[in-house]
């Protein structure tokens, strides 16, 4: 689902390549060896045309990443050419959270929050080789969660500047004022914190609650790009733009419970 979003998104939206190419302190020397100004640069259509068109290509690999997968599924002998698929579309979803971070003033919880976002094809590489090795695949799966909820629980807690969407979404859900939502905001931050310790002590019960903590907080977060903006945005936008992003955000519970299903069936068969 990440890499249909994020394709769907690419191909109709836009992607963050502008956050790159319309940065005059990181482009500026390039712009002037292709012999433009920056002036031109960034008022050009031509050069629009082209970011579009590379956005679209882009998304065009994201969807191929999807194809990817299936044939990686079959086990059969298309692996080379689905690993390469799967690499390449988790490129671009590595170099979407990198600009995004960029766009984000590179605050590092920012980029941690969107860890699952772009590690999630690999992980189901790990989880899915003939040769597993159980103990990376756990470990990296929980290294990956914990980081997504540190990452969100910084912006959550006020660490960094708390995201308007984040009130509006307390708002929206709980009926709660700027300031209840604020409150409400910092505490979901310490459980964010607490439950990503959580998930790596080896106490079978308080890993379990800490994880289907995770895997709630995680849907109700997804869910809140849908429910928070149901009564703004007409039915087209809804299913065009916050879909996705619930689409795109629904690795933060999936994975989580993914996770969980692994440890019982592992569990079990020992």
């Amino acid at each position: 689902m990440l890499l249909l979003a994020r394709g769907w998104q690419y191909i109709y939206w836009d992607s963050p390549l502008r956050v790159l190419v319309w940065d005059e302190d990181a482009f500026s020397g390039v712009v002037q060896r292709l012999g433009w100004s920056w002036t031109d640069w960034v008022t050009s259509q031509r050069v629009s045309g082209w970011i579009e068109a590379w956005t679209i290509s882009l998304g065009v690999v994201l969807v191929l990443g999807i194809v990817g997968l299936l044939l990686w599924a079959r086990k059969r002998d298309w692996s080379n050419l689905a690993r390469a698929l799967i690499l390449t579309a988790t490129a671009v979803l590595l170099l979407h959270v990198v600009l995004e971070t960029k766009g984000h003033y590179w605050r590092v919880g920012h980029f941690a929050e969107l860890s699952l976002q772009w590690t999630t094809p690999i992980l189901f590489l790990l989880i899915t080789t003939r040769s597993i090795n159980y103990q990376l695949v756990d470990y990296a799966l929980r290294i990956m969660i914990a980081l997504t909820f540190i990452g969100h629980g910084l912006y959550a807690y006020g660490y960094y500047p708390v995201p308007g969407h984040f009130q509006q979404m307390m708002i929206s859900g709980f009926g709660v004022d700027n300031e209840g939502a604020l409150l409400l905001l910092k505490i979901a931050g310490i459980f964010d914190f607490i439950a990503a310790a959580l998930i790596f002590l080896p106490a079978r019960g308080v890993r379990n609650f800490a994880i289907w903590y995770i895997i709630i907080w995680g849907f109700l977060t997804a869910l809140a790009r849908l429910w928070s903006y149901s009564g703004f945005s007409s039915w087209e936008y809804l299913i065009s733009h916050w879909f996705p992003a619930f689409l795109v955000r629904s690795e933060h519970f999936l994975v989580p419970l993914g996770l969980f299903l692994w440890w019982n069936s592992r569990s079990t068969s020992e």
